[in-house]
C-alpha cells in the first residue's frame, strides 16, 4: 500500500510539473494555479475562444537600421507591458509572431467575460502603448488589433520531443484577417460583430 500510494503521489507530481511546464510562460500564474487545481487534463476539445491578434505597423522599415539588440530590446519593451495586460484579463499569449502575437481568451480555462476580456485588454494596450509614446521610453509606434470569438479546436499537438498548446480553426484565421483590415481602414482596433 505504501509503494503504490508513492507511486501515486509521483504520478500526481509529475502531471503537476507537466501543467505547470507546459503553461508556466505562457499564462498567468492564477491560471495555472486553477489548472492544476481543477485536475485539468491537456486534452483536444472545441470551445468557444476569443481570439486577439497584434501587429506592429512599419516594424520592418523600424528594424532595417537598428542593430539586433536595439530590435529586441524594443520588442521586448512592448511585449513585457501588452503580456502583463493580456495575463491580468485573463488571456494568454500562444505564439509570438516576429513583431506581433496572438493571445486567447477563453483556453485552457474558459469564462462567461473572453469576449469582454479581450475588448478591455487591447484598450488597455492601445492606453498604454500611447502613454509610453508620449512619454518617449518608446518611440513612436501604431499597432493593428483584431478580434474574434467563437469555436476553436484546442489543445497540445507535437511529438514527444516538442509539443505546444495551441487553439486552430476559422476563429483564429478570422482574427488574423479582421487584424490586417486595419490597414484598410487606417485603424488600430477592429472587432467583429
Amino acid at each position: 500500500q505504501i509503494k503504490q500510494r508513492l507511486f501515486a503521489v509521483f504520478a500526481i507530481t509529475k502531471e503537476r510539473e507537466h501543467i505547470a511546464n507546459m503553461f508556466g510562460r505562457h499564462v498567468s500564474p492564477e491560471v495555472v494555479t486553477m489548472l492544476l487545481q481543477q485536475g485539468k487534463a491537456l486534452t483536444s476539445e472545441a470551445k468557444k475562444v476569443c481570439v486577439l491578434f497584434l501587429d506592429i505597423r512599419g516594424f520592418t522599415t523600424f528594424a532595417e537600421d537598428k542593430n539586433p539588440e536595439e530590435v529586441v530590446g524594443y520588442l521586448n519593451q512592448l511585449f513585457s507591458f501588452m503580456v502583463e495586460i493580456v495575463n491580468a484579463n485573463h488571456g494568454i499569449i500562444n505564439k509570438f509572431l516576429g513583431d506581433g502575437f496572438m493571445a486567447v481568451f477563453g483556453a485552457p480555462i474558459g469564462g462567461d467575460h473572453d469576449p469582454d476580456n479581450a475588448v478591455h485588454a487591447a484598450e488597455q494596450m492601445l492606453l498604454r502603448l500611447a502613454e509610453k509614446v508620449a512619454q518617449g521610453i518608446i518611440p513612436p509606434t501604431r499597432v493593428g488589433i483584431g478580434i474574434h470569438y467563437g469555436i476553436s479546436v484546442t489543445g497540445t499537438i507535437g511529438a514527444f520531443e516538442r509539443q505546444e498548446y495551441t487553439i486552430i480553426g476559422d476563429v483564429v484565421n478570422l482574427a488574423s484577417r479582421i487584424e490586417q483590415l486595419n490597414k484598410t481602414y487606417q485603424s488600430q482596433l477592429l472587432i467583429s460583430e
